[in-house]
């Protein structure tokens, strides 16, 4: 009798245990960072210790639509034109687009590390596009990876903001100038088109946005003048005088790049592609939807301006502390 009760005991011992285990609360990406911001602090980005896998702050995101304005000369934008400017940690034109957002600038240009915030109505020195050699070389961007500026020169780029492109999954937008309707189109990039080089110009032959774009700037050096007013598809049309039933490659793209944690507001998470989980040093990028990790790890806020989802407000003054500065290290993390 005695040994049936203990087996009844070992039993309950077992079920209680395998309960508690159930009840154990996991957490997706999304969830572990709101528990972080409800805290005013931000997934960390440091996981040394962990003995099990937590959400970092890192993640891939889609950024917003950018308008390739062209190569400019350094000096050309020191005189006054630059409001804002940081160092970052790597080359990518999504993450300078994110840190001028977040200013509420719409108006940005990238030159190796440096990342600068400009006047709206900035007037710079165009230089040919061969002045803006530099290769961004980080892993993480691709379109754009060819355009991070020169020796002596920027590349400048704005935002184009706004909800008139809904195709989640599109990073190239593409011109349709039919006879009846005009409009542009969100397309795969890896989509053999034409090209609008210049507003007197379409290169001819067919490519992928990447390629067909390297080859204008090769075939039309020093006429920069293709931008296009993505607002009024008509007019775009009457500008280039062109009626075609293909579509054409604008200078318009959404990068794919590596950002971080700042306690935002995700309202459309399909911006959001990957999300790091790390366990001591071995990271990797997964679905941020993944639902199994237990243990949520909160660092120090130091930037909380969210990124707007629709247009900037009016360039603000000169910012008073323009300086160089590389991303804050992550400090302790806090359970």
């Amino acid at each position: 009798m005695d040994t049936m009760k203990e087996i009844g005991i070992i039993i309950n011992v077992i079920v209680c245990c395998i309960n508690v285990k159930g009840n154990i609360e996991t957490y997706n990406w999304f969830d572990a960072q709101q528990l972080c911001r409800n805290s005013s602090k931000r997934l960390t980005t440091n996981a040394s210790g962990s003995m099990d896998f937590i959400w970092t702050g890192r993640h891939k995101r889609f950024s917003q639509w950018i308008k390739i304005l062209g190569c400019y000369k350094d000096s050309s934008l020191r005189g006054g034109l630059i409001i804002n400017m940081t160092d970052l940690e790597y080359p990518s034109i999504g993450l300078c687009q994110e840190h001028c957002l977040r200013r509420h600038y719409s108006v940005y240009a990238m030159k190796a590390t440096e990342c600068v915030c400009l006047q709206k109505d900035f007037k710079g020195i165009h230089l040919p596009w061969d002045e803006c050699d530099r290769h961004c070389l980080n892993e993480n961007d691709d379109i754009l990876s060819t355009e991070c500026g020169g020796k002596e020169a920027f590349n400048v780029f704005s935002t184009e903001t706004g909800n008139q492109f809904t195709d989640v999954d599109k990073q190239c937008i593409a011109l349709l100038c039919e006879e009846d309707f005009s409009r542009f189109k969100p397309l795969d990039c890896s989509d053999p088109l034409e090209m609008i080089c210049s507003i007197s110009e379409v290169y001819s032959i067919k490519g992928n946005w990447r390629s067909s774009f390297q080859k204008c700037k090769s075939v039309n050096n020093t006429n920069q003048n293709g931008i296009l007013d993505l607002s009024n598809a008509e007019e775009a049309c009457n500008v280039i005088n062109v009626t075609s039933e293909a579509p054409l490659w604008v200078r318009v793209v959404r990068e794919i790049y590596m950002s971080e944690d700042q306690g935002e507001s995700f309202f459309d998470k399909t911006l959001i592609t990957k999300c790091q989980k790390c366990k001591n040093s071995h990271c990797e990028f997964v679905t941020c939807f993944e639902k199994n990790i237990t243990e949520v790890n909160c660092t120090v806020l130091h930037v909380s301006t969210e990124i707007p989802n629709s247009e900037p407000p009016a360039e603000s003054k000169k910012d008073d502390n323009l300086k160089q500065t590389k991303p804050q290290q992550p400090n302790q993390t806090t359970k």
